[in-house]
Formats: C-alpha cells, sequence, structure tokens
C-alpha cells in the first residue's frame, strides 16, 4: 500500500489521508470515515477501505 493510492475516488481520498487521521486520533474504520468522510458519496470503496484501515491500524 503506497501513501498515494487512492482509497475513495468520489472524494480523492488516499492511503496518506486515511494515515492522516490515524495521527490525528481516529482508532478505528468508522474514526477515520468520520473524520475524512469516507465512503459517503457513492459507497463503493467502504469494502477495501475498512480492509485498509485494519491494515493501518493493526
Amino acid at each position: 500500500m503506497e501513501n498515494s493510492d487512492v482509497i475513495c475516488a468520489c472524494l480523492n481520498l488516499t492511503i496518506e489521508d486515511m494515515k492522516k487521521a490515524i495521527k490525528d486520533g481516529a482508532s478505528s474504520f468508522e474514526e477515520i470515515q468520520k473524520a475524512t468522510e469516507l465512503g459517503s458519496v457513492c459507497g463503493a470503496c467502504i469494502d477495501d477501505a475498512r480492509k485498509a484501515a485494519e491494515e493501518l491500524l493493526a
């Protein structure tokens, strides 16, 4: 997983955006969603984003 990998095409959110949310205190997928609005447009990215969050939070 590269920092520049786009995880949410609708909002152009990257793995780096997820990492920043974690650095800023997010400790679950739901908290990452709240901080970034990840998956709030079409929702197609949620499964992949959830998997990425699990790896990043491990």
